[in-house]
């Protein structure tokens, strides 16, 4: 980041104007048609990618048209016990490193945490909320999020039908200009048709889990644990509560566990209703392998 020995001021009385917004009051300031152009052609990449890390890059690598800025970061995210768990990042100009600090050690520092756990606005200028003098006094901003080239900061939530799914993070640093009005409502319109998008893969919320097991219908359907997809795949074979055990190394005890929990998840009474549901979730026929 680049340091010239004093302290830039962050907030002016028209923060949110650049010279090309001048005559021009935030968002009344209009999209061009050249911008819906680029818009467009967004959301349909959006759509067309097979899953969220090619949809959250295809936003990344255009939207700089539209809005420059310099350090981005998407990650997946999910409310887990009202703490906010961020994964899956797909960055520019960052790196996981940097990422992983800010998790582990500056997240708890962060006053806009509460913005991803509420309802409402979906898109935010940071220096609309975070007043200068708070910004200056906060380790976050001095030790992590300035020298990582986040002097301003326009950042949002991926969300559909009350769901979190994720969140938005472009950064400017400090030579440069805030952010508009007119920038916050283009990311908000991107941001969402990303969040319908991962909301089609992943309709009852992101996981970790679900992630990394690439989708699995029904890790995403119904929040099974790998080993519960394990453990139901072979009961949907047929196999008894002892061949389960066998296959898997477990006791016949922790199968049945299991059992239990894959039922409640999935809403039925037993096996001959796990079976019927699991082909309709489109597993494999019980007769193949």
């Amino acid at each position: 980041m680049k340091e010239d020995g004093i302290m830039a001021e962050r907030r002016t009385d028209n923060v949110h104007k650049t010279k090309a917004d001048e005559g021009c009051t935030g968002s009344d300031a209009p999209i061009t048609t050249r911008e819906w152009y680029v818009i467009n052609d967004i959301i349909s990449e959006i759509y067309k990618s097979p899953d969220t890390t090619q949809a959250r890059r295809a936003v990344l690598d255009r939207i700089g048209e539209l809005i420059p800025f310099s350090t981005g970061s998407f990650m997946l995210a999910a409310l887990q016990g009202g703490i906010l768990d961020y994964f899956d990042g797909v960055l520019f100009n960052a790196s996981p490193e940097s990422i992983e600090d800010y998790l582990e050690n500056y997240q708890h520092l962060d006053p806009m945490i509460a913005f991803y756990s509420q309802k409402g606005e979906m898109v935010y200028i940071d220096s609309e909320y975070v007043p200068e003098s708070m910004a200056k006094a906060s380790l976050l901003y001095q030790d992590w999020f300035w020298p990582n080239g986040m002097y301003y900061m326009l950042g949002g939530k991926l969300m559909y039908n009350d769901i979190l799914l994720g969140s938005m993070l472009l950064g400017r640093d400090r030579d440069e200009t805030d952010f508009t009005l007119r920038e916050k409502e283009i990311l908000r319109i991107i941001g969402d048709h990303l969040s319908y998008k991962i909301y089609t893969i992943y309709p009852n919320g992101v996981t970790k889990q679900a992630v990394e097991l690439g989708g699995d219908p029904l890790a995403v359907k119904y929040g099974l644990s790998y080993r519960e997809i394990e453990v139901a795949e072979l009961l949907y074979k047929g196999k008894t509560t002892r061949e389960v055990a066998c296959s898997l190394y477990i006791s016949e005890n922790t199968v049945k566990r299991h059992a239990s929990s894959i039922y409640k998840k999935m809403g039925v009474s037993g096996k001959p209703q796990l079976i019927v549901m699991m082909r309709q979730a489109g597993q494999q026929d019980i007769t193949s392998g």
